[in-house]
């Protein structure tokens, strides 16, 4: 029990492997390994007070993504990535995901750099509208294995939840 605002209130350490978990004065908690189950579930509250499950998305591989508005003028936008998201990617590629806000004859990334893209309208189109954009990208130092296999559970997992 911790009775100090800078008192950890748990502390795990493998000596010979050296991996943690620490649970700080605010209950956030902090582990060096992976997390994994079957579902990841987040605690959320609705409209109405009423607290809700939700679930976390899943992908193949390790990304991380960002989500924007941005506007095309006579059928051209040059979007800039966020620093703050870009600083954080491999810049080795991403994609670009797009929704237009209004009649369209279609829209296409036309460039991609590290820093940002273009988006252009088809068959030379010349609207001036708003699109929504989401970008997924690998996070910078994440391992490129797709669908890595999965490390055995300890025997002592299994007896407190078999399904492991």
């Amino acid at each position: 029990m911790g009775d100090a605002s800078a008192t950890s209130l748990f502390v795990v350490v493998n000596t010979k492997t050296g991996g943690s978990c620490t649970i700080d004065p605010t209950a956030n908690l902090a582990c060096s390994g992976s997390v994994s189950g079957s579902a990841v579930h987040v605690r959320q509250r609705n409209s109405s007070g009423r607290h809700v499950l939700s679930y976390a998305a899943q992908s193949a591989s390790a990304t991380i993504e960002d989500v924007g508005t941005a506007r095309m003028i006579d059928g051209v936008a040059n979007v800039q990535i966020s620093p703050d998201f870009a600083s954080v990617t491999d810049r080795g590629w991403y994609y670009v995901f797009l929704t237009p806000l209004g009649d369209t004859r279609g829209l296409y990334v036309s460039v991609k750099t590290a820093n940002a893209f273009q988006v252009r309208e088809t068959l030379r189109g010349r609207n001036s509208l708003a699109f929504d954009y989401r970008i997924v990208a690998h996070p910078l130092g994440a391992a490129q294995d797709r669908l890595p296999a999965a490390p055995s559970r300890p025997a002592f997992a299994r007896l407190i939840h078999p399904a492991l």
